[in-house]
């Protein structure tokens, strides 16, 4: 999810798209009754409209700003407690989580509890993680190819080099190596993430788990930010 949000923050370089999704996204009610609030005639995408309509309404047509004055911010040290089990089931029954919006026009969500989905079984970071590898390698492959676009070749490598951090090169020296590699074939692009990528995620899910640890956040480049 985070890869998602990412994504539609980097979609523009020159603008830097900050996306309201609904589940991480505050507004004044000022704001919020002054742009006459959601669409709820839209269905898909009505938070992002939010979003859209309240940049539009602070900006104008404007195409070019100084990012203090662009009306939504990213704050990379707000932590939002929500209830994960819906994106959870589709991880873990390795269905695309991007899957979850499909039908939202023909009635929204489905309850959480009428997903037909078994509920998984919890991963164990010491017995699992080559699983997990290939379930997050799966899950960002997916989103690319359905929703970021293989053209985009250029936005989904910056937010892999965001989500995965280059990390100096055995060699020393200023020289940084990459912690994926992509795999062209027919059905888009697939990531794979090389041994150092995998011997940094083990890292940062252990450092995640730990006791005490759990409001820690990541910031680009893998910098630690404590909230």
């Amino acid at each position: 999810m985070e890869y998602i949000d990412s994504v539609y923050r980097n979609l523009d370089s020159k603008i830097k798209n900050v996306a309201s999704s609904g589940a991480n996204f505050l507004c004044k009610a000022s704001t919020f009754a002054a742009v006459g609030g959601y669409d709820f005639d839209m269905g898909a995408g009505a938070d992002t409209d939010l979003g859209r309509r309240i940049k539009r309404a602070r900006l104008g047509s404007k195409r070019e700003f100084e990012k203090e004055k662009y009306p939504i911010r990213y704050n990379n040290g707000a932590w939002i407690d929500t209830d994960p089990s819906r994106a959870l089931k589709y991880y873990l029954n390795g269905i695309p989580i991007i899957k979850m919006w499909d039908k939202f026009d023909d009635g929204g969500y489905r309850p959480r509890g009428d997903l037909s989905l078994s509920e998984g079984t919890n991963e164990n970071l010491k017995t699992d993680f080559d699983l997990i590898v290939k379930r997050i390698e799966y899950q960002i492959s997916m989103m690319i190819s359905e929703w970021v676009g293989n053209e985009n070749k250029n936005v989904y490598e910056r937010v892999l080099d965001i989500t995965f951090p280059p990390q100096p090169s055995e060699a020393g020296g200023n020289s940084m190596k990459r912690l994926w590699n992509i795999v062209e074939n027919g059905n888009g692009a697939r990531i794979i993430l090389n041994e150092r990528g995998k011997a940094w995620l083990k890292k940062r899910l252990i450092e995640f788990s730990e006791e005490g640890k759990k409001d820690t956040l990541y910031r680009s480049r893998g910098e630690r930010a404590n909230s």
